[in-house]
């Protein structure tokens, strides 16, 4: 399977899984959820990690992959957890959105900013 196949079908069984709602007090179902959830999650890292190396081939960014999914899976629900009172959750697919607005947003002001690849920049430098 291609990488980018792979990784398609795992972001969409990665979505399914979060629309899935899973009725109040199925606490097994929950359990199998999450568990599923998991496996997917894991089982993508490896592809990911390909394609940081396709784009730096020094591995610099490969090296960065794990610990940078580390940090967003303990930094979203804890940024997520400030929106929560009671019982209301409300406001936490919001949170989700504004995350992915500023990844894309500081995406598109890299590209117009003029921001090269290091490679790139050390090809312009002659090393």
């Amino acid at each position: 399977m291609q990488t980018s196949a792979a990784l398609t079908v795992g972001t969409v069984a990665l979505l399914m899984l979060l629309v899935y709602e899973i009725p109040a007090g199925n606490t097994l179902l929950f359990v199998a959820t999450c568990a599923l959830f998991g496996f997917v999650w894991l089982f993508m890292l490896p592809f990911q990690i390909g394609l940081a190396f396709c784009v730096d081939p020094s591995g610099r960014v490969a090296g960065q992959l794990p610990a940078a999914q580390l940090l967003g899976s303990a930094l979203g629900p804890l940024v997520a957890s400030f929106t929560v009172h009671g019982e209301d959750v409300t406001p936490v697919p919001l949170v989700s959105a504004g995350f992915a607005i500023g990844t894309g947003l500081l995406l598109l002001i890299m590209r117009l900013g003029g921001a090269t690849r290091p490679r790139d920049a050390d090809r312009a430098r002659g090393r």
